[in-house]
């Protein structure tokens, strides 16, 4: 059972943030999907498989947030950030790796990426990223 979110400063929407995950792992596309459902400001719009899929779906679903792996067949994270970024400037893009350390942060913004996150702290850190990308959310911290 879902436990009600707790409220936060933030003011209220009634927009959800339309995101679309693209990752080539089944495995960790749902372990992301599952994450997701924990911000009620959130609607999943779509899951690509690869940046070719990726960059596709963004065009078909226009979503707010692209949440991408770095490492994809076909367009890679970074290639496919930067083509959303030039196309779409106003689409947040978070990219995720199990690369731990280094600049990648630095890397991701070079691309136009908004976020780097390593997939080892998504789950805590996808909330702060998330206020910081859209403070215009309902504010609401993840269910528990």
């Amino acid at each position: 059972m879902r436990r009600k979110p707790r409220k936060t400063n933030l003011p209220k929407t009634k927009t959800p943030i339309r995101t679309l995950i693209v990752e080539d792992s089944p495995t960790a596309s749902r372990a992301v999907a599952n994450l997701l459902e924990l911000f009620p400001a959130v609607q999943l719009v779509g899951v690509a498989g690869n940046g070719n899929e990726g960059w596709q779906f963004t065009a078909k679903y226009q979503p707010d947030l692209v949440l991408m792996d770095m490492e994809l067949p076909g367009l890679d994270g970074l290639k496919l950030t930067e083509l959303l970024h030039k196309q779409f400037p106003a689409m947040r893009l978070i990219v995720t790796s199990s690369h731990e350390g280094g600049d990648w942060q630095t890397v991701v913004a070079a691309h136009g990426g908004d976020a780097f996150v390593s997939k080892s702290r998504l789950p805590s850190e996808l909330a702060g990223i998330l206020a910081g990308l859209f403070p215009e959310t309902t504010g609401e911290e993840p269910c528990q």
